[in-house]
């Protein structure tokens, strides 16, 4: 467990100096490392951010989903969701005729569920896919207001978005 923080702790400074390649490297070692059975959210979700940028975005696709499914397995509906909810979001640009309406289905499903479970990293998640998909559909108010609203969630869960728009309204 030591080891899997410190290396989680270095990978998370190494993606905010945005060398998303060493952050990859660092916590793809610290994820295996972690208590069995159990899915660390915030190791995944770092994880899969760097993976998308740092170019690997098919990486990133399969790590979301793979981390959706074993949360599944584990009976983890927050874990379940955000993975779910990531990946759809990172789809969205490549094809946002047909991801559009499943993304914000998925949303609408999730921001209960996160908000009853009081998880603020959850509650970023999906603030910044809403965030994403106001802005695919030219809602700029909306997607401004959602962006103020991962940012709050973000800070509050001490999570740093990287490349993130949610960023931009604090």
């Amino acid at each position: 467990a030591a080891a899997s923080h410190r290396l989680t702790s270095a990978g998370l400074k190494a993606a905010g100096r945005q060398d998303y390649a060493g952050a990859v490297s660092l916590l793809e070692r610290a994820a295996p490392l972690g208590s069995s059975g159990e899915v660390d959210l915030s190791l995944e979700i770092e994880l899969v951010e760097a993976l998308f940028w740092s170019g690997r975005g098919q990486d990133a696709f399969r790590r979301a989903d793979a981390f959706a499914s074993r949360a599944a397995a584990a009976g983890d509906q927050v874990g379940e969701l955000c993975g779910r909810v990531t990946a759809e979001r990172m789809r969205l640009g490549l094809d946002p005729g047909t991801r559009t309406e499943r993304l914000a289905a998925l949303v609408e499903q999730a921001l209960p569920v996160f908000d009853r479970a009081g998880d603020h990293l959850a509650l970023y998640i999906a603030y910044s896919a809403l965030t994403e998909l106001e802005f695919q559909r030219a809602k700029m108010d909306a997607s401004l207001e959602s962006a103020e609203l991962a940012s709050v969630h973000a800070r509050q869960a001490g999570h740093a978005a990287p490349g993130s728009f949610g960023t931009v309204a604090a």
